[in-house]
């Protein structure tokens, strides 16, 4: 799953302030570009700690940024895989407050800061489609409409003939369409998309 835009949270515990950004970043470049804009914007912050998980989950990286080892970055990375979250890079911003919080305490903290956002962020899947083109005559238009009314028709072009540009789920369905316009017309394989849904 992937958040649908960036999201930012604030929580406070014992006079601690932890404030949480999450950003949807498909690479190392963007992901360090972001850490880089939260830094700067809180340059007076006592650590801005970070996770992110990129590249289809096979980039994981985690920075405590002056926090006890495994405190930080660790929790909050948990927290994003325990969401089944990917693409996704967390910076959480820490404001001391004078009271110290313990490893224990840390680490509740940091989990804590990113579930709390996490529970903010529209969440999508990630889908991969199947972009076909179907070209027919205008006599086929109701027949189609009706057959197709479960499917994404992203595009819709009247020339000499009509062409509907479609989102399938798979290749099957391509399939059954085709049959179900008795192969007379082209229904012509364009590319495989990944397109994001709102869960």
């Amino acid at each position: 799953m992937r958040i649908k835009e960036n999201v930012s949270n604030k929580i406070v515990i014992n006079k601690s302030e932890f404030i949480c950004y999450l950003a949807k970043c498909y690479d190392e470049t963007e992901c360090r570009s972001f850490i880089d804009k939260i830094r700067k914007e809180h340059s007076q912050a006592t650590h801005v700690c970070t996770a992110y998980i990129t590249n289809h989950n096979m980039i994981k990286k985690t920075s405590d940024d002056g926090e006890p080892a495994k405190t930080a970055g660790m929790p909050m990375l948990d927290a994003l895989q325990k969401n089944d979250m990917e693409d996704i890079c967390a910076c959480v911003v820490r404001y001391f407050g004078g009271i110290k919080l313990g490893a224990g305490g840390l680490i509740r903290a940091y989990s804590n800061a990113v579930s709390e956002a996490l529970k903010l962020a529209v969440k999508v899947e990630v889908v991969k489609m199947y972009i076909y083109q179907l070209k027919f005559t205008y006599d086929w238009i109701d027949k189609l409409n009706y057959y197709l009314k479960d499917v994404y028709i992203a595009n819709k072009e009247y020339e000499e003939m009509v062409c509907y540009t479609l989102y399938l789920n798979s290749k099957d369905e391509a399939k059954k369409i085709y049959e179900f316009v008795n192969g007379k017309f082209d229904l012509v394989f364009i590319e495989e998309k990944e397109v994001e849904k709102e869960v």
